[in-house]
């Protein structure tokens, strides 16, 4: 009984110290249709980006960073609504980002027109 008490213990603590941080966040993104050439670390092509309700033209930003899990289903050509967990790194390497974003589901995937 004593050891599956201390066994139950040490479950409990892993759970908790696996737990997210408190500053990670479930956020809804739009992915505009196309990626633009842009220079972060090196050359790359960054995702155009915002967290609004609707889409306002003048208010895409670039996200340097990719999307695990988004990366391989994004196609040119479709505008997205995507939910993301937008998880903050304490300690992010001297030329990394210091968020990590993670596919949460599609919402929507609709022809650029």
């Amino acid at each position: 009984m004593k050891k599956t008490s201390i066994l139950l213990s040490l479950l409990i603590l892993l759970n908790l110290s696996c737990s997210t941080n408190d500053s990670d966040a479930t956020v809804s993104l739009w992915v505009d249709s196309e990626r633009i050439d842009c220079i972060g670390e090196a050359e790359q092509t960054c995702y155009k980006v915002q967290e609004s309700s609707i889409i306002d033209e003048a208010n895409w930003h670039l996200l340097y960073d990719s999307i695990q899990d988004f990366d391989e289903q994004y196609e040119t050509g479709y505008i997205y609504r995507i939910s993301v967990i937008k998880i903050n790194i304490d300690n992010p390497p001297a030329d990394g980002s210091s968020m990590k974003y993670i596919l949460n589901r599609v919402i929507s995937k609709e022809l650029d027109e």
